[in-house]
């Protein structure tokens, strides 16, 4: 079945609602020697980012960038985060 044209989900605006994870580590291990990748979905474009990452305490720091980033650029406020927590 193919993707849906719009989006379904309840966001109606762009960093309504974004889904972060952390996944590693990861074998075998990514150029640069990193082991983990991060990454933020909108839910209202479905748009991915991904960030690798050396250590997992570097986590906060991505987040931080990309809060600061994107919120600059779009105009609008993350409203959601969601996690599984780990």
């Amino acid at each position: 079945m193919s993707f849906p044209n719009k989006s379904t989900s309840r966001a109606n605006q762009p960093l309504q609602e974004i889904h972060t994870n952390i996944c590693g580590p990861i074998q075998p291990y990514s150029f640069d020697k990193n082991l983990y990748f991060l990454f933020f979905i909108n839910y209202y474009s479905r748009k991915i980012w991904v960030y690798f990452l050396n250590e997992k305490s570097n986590v906060f720091n991505y987040f931080k960038k990309f809060k600061a980033l994107f919120e600059k650029k779009s105009g609008y406020s993350i409203k959601s985060l969601r996690t599984d927590r780990g």
